[in-house]
């Protein structure tokens, strides 16, 4: 005890000036008495029932920021940041958002302050109502009742000094007792020089080319039109969207190509643009009947229109001119489907009772290089029930459900395959500072319509990315094991895990030799088996301070047509926050992230990241540093075949002699308003909603940046 006290007091003594403003004080506590059916308990910040969290958010952490997004990345479960446009957990995991029960965004959720948070509630693995939305964790962010008549605005803008880089948004509301209506605009747009070298080894040959020069342009932008109304037991939500994703790379390169122990220099020009309208419209029912029981309905009908025009050229001397050649990849797509979903929730033996039913409809045309149409439809029906219960210290959740999927290409085998899904959620407070909790899960993975179309794309000109129509949905088995510790006071947590997962017939991309080519094609393997470690530190030892670090170990093993692979991987990664008065300060640091997939590695460098922000009232600014250490690559192995392709993203000019570093390294303006007049009571929860983000394309014919 005398050894914890001294150690917080030397912290504390190197910042003894501030005063006590806090980041997160989880310290601060609630004398309120809380009952929980059989088991009453003093109020905390945090409430562990089964598969959830549910959080309450000190008048601190609302504060922190200036959004909604901003508070919540501040609970020691996610990782802290400023004007971030995502949400992520402590160990770097995407989180999956919902507002009032229904699946939204990190960019909808910065138009909320943090006062409008009533409480988060947080899964650490997706109930089954959200299995066809998300695969990682979730949140559910409830906003609280306000009153009377709202007119609300937010402006965001975030942009670079040193490059063409930029976060822009605007939302506009109107909300009175029964209506709410809602504008939203959202921009991301980049425009950075890159330079990308790239080594393609076939044994026989050998490809090298070095970056002249290339540059990266695009953005991602929408627009939204959200009507609610809520009257008595009902609740009716029309949702419109359009979104639209253009692209373009060009990369111009010198060329080195081996050949019968020839070496001959040339030049390669690369050259693709990609496009992605989307449309789509929303609508949403629910009607709470008596005795807290609830029936929602939610039907989301999409369209897209996407293409991708891929040239790679190549212009050697005039005596070896017949090595020349100018590839063509042309990708139009049309794409539509609809997502039908009914949803029943009920009290049932001291517990809650959730059933319902999920229908999607998806079809794809594809033309290639003008020829003619190919044509793929899916079809995919989930039905699910799942309980959740107490007993004593043990809470508990159990699902059960099935998908089954049926496709029917034009060219390959039609087929319907059923998956079973269940899961099973174990908590158990065994005092108040430690609890562990255990989850077991089976679920369905279904290829992508962009994996099973047949479009063709020439990374180099004897190396080929296809999709496959023959791949079939798989499973894959996890369990995953999390205690958590936590002082009383709260200014220590640590949060270890370790899950396994096994995935029985994988989709995974795999290199194949056709002819004298490579062809990168996803193909279904014999099993693979991931084992992952965690642990998760966060430290508070001030008011105004916060401190978290995590480590992570990785183990990924399987098979491909070409190798046994068997990868081991380490990270580690660190970040600190302060608040002085109207001042908030963060910076952070993780090691390189790794992914590995099939015959495929792809990996990023050292992410280091830096902001000031200072806030007075409705209005916010500060500066955003980020800076990447080392250039990101992707590596291919396969049988009598090697690659790899590195990017470096330029920034800003670090020297007067450097035109630019080979790096990320970007500063960036913030600027923030927040705007209303007015209250207005909460709309009520939406507790389904839906959405469909595929569009027939691959990642090799997508211009985007990495």
């Amino acid at each position: 005890m005398k050894t914890t006290l001294i150690i917080k007091a030397l912290l504390c003594l190197l910042f003894i000036s501030v005063p006590d403003y806090a980041l997160s004080d989880n310290r601060e506590k609630n004398d309120t008495t809380i009952s929980l059916k059989e088991v009453t308990v003093q109020a905390e910040f945090v409430q562990s029932v089964g598969n959830r969290d549910e959080i309450i958010l000190t008048k601190k952490q609302r504060e922190f920021g200036t959004n909604a997004l901003d508070a919540i990345s501040s609970l020691p479960q996610f990782s802290t940041a400023i004007s971030a446009t995502s949400l992520q957990t402590a160990d770097m995991r995407s989180v999956a958002i919902f507002i009032n029960g229904m699946p939204s965004d990190a960019a909808t959720l910065r138009t909320y302050q943090g006062n409008d948070i009533k409480k988060v509630t947080y899964y650490h693995e997706p109930p089954a109502k959200y299995q066809m939305m998300a695969s990682g964790p979730v949140i559910d962010v409830t906003i609280r009742r306000r009153k009377d008549r709202l007119y609300s605005a937010y402006i965001n803008a975030l942009n670079a000094v040193t490059t063409g880089y930029g976060t822009d948004q605007a939302s506009l509301t109107y909300a009175d007792s029964l209506n709410m209506l809602t504008a939203n605009y959202f921009i991301d747009y980049r425009n950075v020089d890159r330079s990308t070298n790239a080594d393609y080894d076939y044994r026989s040959a050998l490809s090298s080319y070095r970056s002249r020069d290339g540059q990266y342009s695009g953005h991602y932008q929408y627009g939204q039109l959200i009507y609610q109304r809520y009257q008595g037991a009902n609740l009716f939500n029309a949702n419109v969207r359009y979104g639209n994703r253009p692209g373009h790379i060009r990369n111009k390169q010198s060329t080195l190509y081996t050949d019968n122990a020839r070496d001959l220099s040339g030049l390669r020009d690369h050259d693709l643009r990609s496009d992605d309208d989307r449309w789509s419209a929303d609508l949403y029912f629910r009607h709470d009947f008596a005795g807290k029981r609830s029936l929602a309905v939610n039907v989301v009908n999409t369209f897209s229109s996407s293409e991708s025009h891929n040239r790679l050229w190549l212009k050697m001397p005039e005596q070896y001119s017949s090595m020349d050649y100018d590839i063509l990849n042309n990708i139009d797509n049309r794409y539509y489907s609809i997502i039908a979903q009914a949803d029943y929730t009920t009290p049932l033996w001291k517990g809650e009772l959730n059933t319902g039913a999920y229908f999607n409809y998806k079809e794809l045309r594809q033309s290639y290089n003008g020829g003619p149409e190919s044509y793929l439809n899916m079809r995919q029906h989930y039905a699910y029930i799942a309980y959740t219960g107490r007993y004593k210290r043990l809470s508990y959740y159990a699902s059960l459900g099935a998908n089954a999927v049926a496709q029917h290409p034009v060219s390959g085998q039609s087929f319907v395959n059923v998956i079973p899904y269940s899961s099973l959620t174990l908590f158990y407070r065994f005092t108040r500072t430690f609890s562990t909790r255990l989850i077991a899960k089976l679920k369905g993975t279904r290829p992508t319509t962009g994996d099973l179309a047949e479009n063709r794309v020439n990374i180099d000109s004897r190396f080929i990315a296809t999709g496959n129509p023959a791949l079939k949905p798989y499973r894959t088995f996890s369990l995953t094991f999390k205690p958590q510790y936590s002082t009383s006071d709260g200014w220590l947590s640590l949060s270890p895990s370790i899950e396994y997962l096994y995935s029985h017939h994988p989709n995974v991309p795999c290199l194949l030799s056709e002819g004298d080519n490579i062809v990168m094609m996803p193909m279904r393997i014999n099993a693979r088996n991931e084992l992952n470690g965690t642990m998760i530190v966060n430290y508070s030892p001030c008011n105004w301070m916060m401190l978290q670090s995590y480590y992570q170990y990785f183990h990924d093993g399987y098979s491909t047509p070409s190798s046994t692979i068997r990868h081991n991987y380490h990270r580690i990664g660190g970040m600190v926050a302060m608040s002085y008065r109207r001042l908030q300060f963060i910076a952070s640091v993780n090691s390189p992230d790794k992914s590995f997939s099939g015959d495929m590695v792809t990996r990023s460098g050292w992410q280091y990241y830096a902001s000031v922000s200072w806030k007075k009232g409705a209005l916010s600014a500060g500066v955003e540093w980020r800076y990447a250490s080392q250039n990101d690559y992707v590596r291919y192995r396969g049988i009598g075949f090697s690659a790899t392709e590195s990017t470096c993203w330029k920034g800003m000019k670090l020297s007067l002699i450097h035109i630019s570093e080979p790096t990320k390294n970007l500063v960036a303006i913030n600027l923030t308003y927040f705007f209303s007049k007015g209250k207005a009571r909460k709309q009520a929860k939406k507790s389904l909603n839906n959405s469909d983000n595929d569009s027939g394309l691959i990642d090799s014919n997508t211009a985007k940046q990495d």
